[in-house]
């Protein structure tokens, strides 16, 4: 019987995919949701929420720091009940760690507050609230909070931002310069907003704001497709240089006839200048949405976002990052019953990786398959 166990072993080792053999496990028994931020020592803090094991509603605020070679160096479970999570992790310029709380039970924020953490996880202060009715936390940098508050009618009404000492900086009004739910990038002495023109249909547009909200400069981006008249972002990805990487889809928008539309991926300097613009169709890449993008050995690396596809493979593509040019793409066969919802790349001493949250497909127990929700690290295939 021994015998038998001992090479059944074998055998299962020798046949699980690829993949298991190089993941990293960040998950608790119940339903977890977790995202990155790297610290410049190479260590990367997850922050979210840990869900009950039977009730993926209730959920606690977690804090997880892996270490550089993939261990764990600590984990921080925030003891309030509720719907809880931290997010929006930042070193702050005094080196402390800054993160939002919130508590959002049935979807409403009744609940936020700026927490602030040594870089070994213990709490240094007492929590800061920024709550405000109606309130949706946006983005933030290492100098601010951003966050949007709605009218009684559910109409956005006011974007605010806040230090992380609480302290209010400036607050916007809704589309009032600029649109199309921006994303906010650190930038000298301010902050840069990365959004559309306002209005509908409306082209891309960039604009640094001062502390104070004053605008430094601005500029809309000209579109590559003929008579574009609409552009929508993936999310942004900053660069070490300061500058940021996007997505961007050009669009033909007419209400009475089908739109045709063309994605791009732009690269651009941390003063809003383009270096270079590469389109995706003209790559022989399918009209996609990336989930994420990273720099990495003087690539950008991309990953597809599978609901685009039917095939159950995780695709990557690498362009190089001085010329935009496309240079090879590289793809990892997905396990069996399993759903992907969102992914984040992370690199480690041994390579990169990527973060990617999943959960079971399992249809006759809708329950069990929310509980199922994980967080997992996948090497990345570089050929």
């Amino acid at each position: 019987m021994k015998r038998f166990l001992a090479g059944l072993l074998i055998f299962l080792l020798l046949v699980l995919p690829a993949f298991a053999e190089e993941r990293i496990d960040l998950s608790t028994p119940g339903s977890d949701n977790l995202t990155p931020y790297t610290l410049p020592d190479g260590r990367i803090i997850f922050a979210g929420s840990a869900g009950e094991k039977g009730d993926y509603q209730n959920r606690k605020a977690r804090l997880v720091c892996l270490n550089s070679d993939g261990t764990i160096a600590w984990d921080y479970l925030h003891p309030a009940e509720g719907s809880c999570n931290f997010s929006n992790v930042h070193l702050l310029l005094d080196g402390q760690l800054g993160v939002v709380f919130k508590n959002s039970p049935d979807q409403t924020t009744v609940e936020a507050a700026i927490y602030k953490f040594s870089l070994d996880g213990e709490i240094l202060a007492e929590p800061i609230s920024i709550f405000t009715e109606r309130m949706l936390l946006l983005d933030s940098t290492d100098a601010c909070i951003s966050y949007l508050v709605s009218s009684p009618e559910g109409q956005i009404a006011s974007y605010h931002f806040v230090d992380w000492d609480g302290q209010q900086l400036f607050q916007l009004p809704a589309d009032s310069i600029i649109g199309g739910g921006f994303q906010t990038l650190p930038a000298d002495d301010g902050v840069l907003l990365i959004g559309n023109e306002t209005g509908f249909p409306a082209l891309g547009k960039l604009m640094k704001l001062d502390m104070a909200g004053n605008i430094v400069w601005s500029q809309t981006l000209e579109p590559s497709l003929p008579n574009a008249n609409h552009a929508n972002f993936s999310p942004v990805f900053p660069l070490r240089d300061g500058g940021f990487a996007v997505v961007l889809y050009e669009e033909v928008y007419d209400s009475s006839t089908p739109s045709a539309s063309e994605g791009y991926l732009l690269r651009f300097d941390k003063e809003g200048s383009l270096l270079w613009k590469t389109s995706l169709q003209q790559s022989g890449i399918p009209e996609i949405t990336m989930m994420d993008c990273i720099e990495y050995e003087n690539c950008l690396v991309a990953a597809e976002d599978l609901s685009f596809g039917t095939e159950q493979v995780w695709k990557y593509d690498w362009f190089d990052l001085n010329t935009g040019a496309l240079i090879k793409r590289t793809e990892q066969a997905m396990p069996d019953g399993i759903t992907n919802y969102s992914s984040d790349f992370v690199v480690l001493d041994s390579g990169l990786w990527i973060q990617r949250n999943i959960r079971q497909n399992i249809k006759e127990d809708r329950l069990a398959e929310l509980n199922s929700r994980d967080e997992v690290l996948i090497r990345v295939p570089e050929r």
